[in-house]
């Protein structure tokens, strides 16, 4: 009987302590709510950048910097990354939450490479064949000129054809060029003509370079960029066929 007592006891006393741990949790639970939703203690006051902001800086912070007074908890950071998408010139964004009042914003641009006349302006292009920016300057611009892009109709933003065989070529044209003015040996390509792309041209200054086709096109480049710097032609340079390259 004394057994049974003791065992009835028990099991009162540990469902007292559950009890008790039910309210405090919830007691918990109320004061976090209240914390989060009621009070500025997850008021978000700091934004902090990172990433790239040569262009879009300006913009970002505009746009990032209304959110400030907002509660972190229910701020919905999708919303601001579909604001800051609208820039053409943004290509990814992620945003952070580091409690209890910082956000984290952090952009990667795309990159201006070429650009192709347009009338009177100028139309400049990254290297995946997104319209980015229409100009009447290229002041302070270092970039390619392209030709035989059909950019009738396409507004800033968007993407000018979908052509995965001459966003490589684009993207392999970059970095020869990046490469060139690191080595600094005195050549750089200045425009190129994508009009037939089993004909492509590109200019180094006045020196016209018949590539042909893309295949080994980084092969092409060297060989076109070694006869530039020690056989000095004066009108063009021919690594598009087999055999031997010419020059003249």
């Amino acid at each position: 009987m004394v057994k049974s007592n003791n065992i009835y006891i028990r099991k009162k006393r540990k469902k007292r302590l559950i009890k008790k741990c039910i309210l405090l949790l919830i007691l918990l639970l109320g004061i976090g709510t209240f914390l989060a939703y009621k009070t500025e203690f997850f008021t978000v006051n700091k934004i902090v950048y990172k990433g790239d902001s040569l262009i879009t800086g300006e913009f970002v912070k505009t746009n990032a910097e209304e959110v400030k007074g907002s509660n972190i908890i229910t701020f919905n950071k999708d919303e601001l990354i579909k604001k800051l998408m609208q820039n053409p010139y943004v290509n990814t964004v992620t945003i952070s939450k580091k409690l209890p009042k910082t956000l984290e914003v952090n952009v990667n641009e795309k990159k201006g490479i070429y650009y192709q006349k347009n009338g009177n302006s100028f139309d400049i292009i990254s290297e995946d064949l997104h319209l980015l920016e229409r100009t009447n300057s290229l002041d302070g611009k270092n970039l390619i000129e392209i030709k035989g892009l059909n950019i009738k109709d396409k507004e800033v933003g968007m993407k000018i054809e979908e052509n995965t065989r001459l966003e490589k070529v684009l993207n392999l044209l970059y970095k020869a060029e990046e490469k060139m003015q690191k080595d600094n040996k005195g050549v750089s390509i200045t425009s190129l003509d994508v009009n037939d792309m089993a004909n492509m041209k590109i200019y180094f200054g006045d020196i016209q370079v018949l590539l042909g086709n893309d295949e080994n096109l980084t092969k092409k480049l060297s060989d076109a960029m070694n006869i530039y710097i020690h056989a000095k032609p004066k009108e063009y340079i021919k690594v598009g066929h087999e055999g031997s390259p010419d020059y003249k």
